[in-house]
C-alpha cells in the first residue's frame, strides 16, 4: 500500500518543476479539508484526491486540471480566496464540475440532466477527464 507521503511525492513529480510551488499549496488545502473526511472504504478523501489528481496529471493535458482534480470536492468558501492556488480557469473548471455533477447525484436523474452533462463536455473536455480520473480511482479501490 502506498503511503500518503508517497502519493504527494508522485503527484509533485508528475508536473513540471515550475508548477510545484502552486501544487504544494493546493495539496496543503486538500490536507486541511479532506484528511478527516472518511470514505466508505475507510480511507481518507485525501488519499482518493491525491491518486485521482495523479491519474489526471499522467494525461499531461494541463496543470489547472490537475489542481481542479485535487480540489474538486467541496471546500469552504474562504479557501477559494487563495490566489496563489486558484486562478479564473481553475475556478471555472470547479464551478462547471459542481454544476454538472450536483444534478447527477439526485436519485431520479432525467434525460435533460444527462443531456446537459454531455453538452458540458463540448466546452471543456477537462470536466469529463477529471471525473474519469476520479472514477478510475474508485474502480481501482472498490474492494
Amino acid at each position: 500500500m502506498v503511503r500518503k507521503e508517497d502519493h504527494k511525492k508522485l503527484l509533485l513529480a508528475s508536473v513540471p518543476a515550475n508548477f510545484r510551488p502552486q501544487l504544494k499549496k493546493a495539496i496543503s488545502i486538500a490536507e486541511r479539508n479532506y484528511t478527516h473526511v472518511i470514505r466508505l472504504s475507510g480511507e481518507s478523501l485525501l488519499d482518493h484526491v491525491l491518486r485521482s489528481a495523479r491519474y489526471y496529471a499522467d494525461l499531461r493535458i494541463d496543470f489547472n486540471g490537475v489542481v481542479a482534480t485535487l480540489l474538486h470536492h467541496r471546500l469552504p468558501a474562504e479557501e477559494y480566496k487563495n490566489k496563489d492556488v486558484f486562478n479564473e480557469d481553475i475556478l471555472q473548471l470547479l464551478q462547471t464540475v459542481e454544476l454538472v455533477f450536483s444534478n447527477a447525484r439526485k436519485e431520479s436523474v432525467d434525460t435533460r440532466v444527462i443531456y446537459k452533462y454531455i453538452l458540458s463536455f463540448k466546452d471543456d473536455i477537462r470536466v469529463a477527464l477529471l471525473k474519469l480520473a476520479e472514477k478510475f480511482d474508485n474502480a481501482k479501490t472498490i474492494d
